[in-house]
Formats: structure tokens, sequence, C-alpha cells
């Protein structure tokens, strides 16, 4: 059963994501799995999905793509998440 909040957030999608996130964690973490690669694999598929999808959102929304602020958002979301990452390992060198 699929699930689309109002915002469009889709849980199937996400908890595949979330699956392939753990398989690569797993894989990392030193467990001996045959083709470890796939979690890599999906995670990016799936990700290209959301990103694709939320590209045509914009385009039936407004009928053009702002790719500018489509990168934007992408950029401030990757530094927001290497802020949150990276704090916690430079803290240790203070």
């Amino acid at each position: 059963m699929m699930t689309i909040s109002p915002a469009g957030f889709r849980n199937d999608i996400q908890g595949i994501r979330a699956i392939a996130v753990a398989l690569v964690v797993v894989h990392h973490a030193g467990v001996v799995t045959p083709g470890g690669f796939i979690g890599v694999d999906v995670f990016f598929v799936v990700s290209g999905f959301v990103i694709t999808r939320m590209l045509l959102k914009e385009f039936d929304a407004q009928g053009k793509i702002n790719f500018r602020n489509f990168y934007l958002r992408r950029i401030r979301r990757l530094l927001l998440g290497c802020d949150n990452w990276k704090m916690p390992m430079w803290s240790r060198h203070l």
C-alpha cells in the first residue's frame, strides 16, 4: 500500500532508501555480504527517482524548472548534513 503525505513524502520509497542505507552500513561494518555495492546502487536509483519526481512536479506547477534554485536547495541540504556530521569530529580536536 502506497502512502503519500500532503507534501508528497512517500513512505514506500523512503523505506526502500532506508534499506539501501542499512545494506551499506552493514557492509562497511565488516559483515561479509556478497554484492555489498547493491545498497549503493539502490540508493542512487531511488534518489534519482525522488529528484526526477521533484523536478517534474515543479515543471507541472510552473511550466519550467529553475535549475539554479534546484542546485541551491541541494547544496544547502548537503551542507546542513556536513555540518551535523563533522561538528562532533571537529570538537574532539579543540
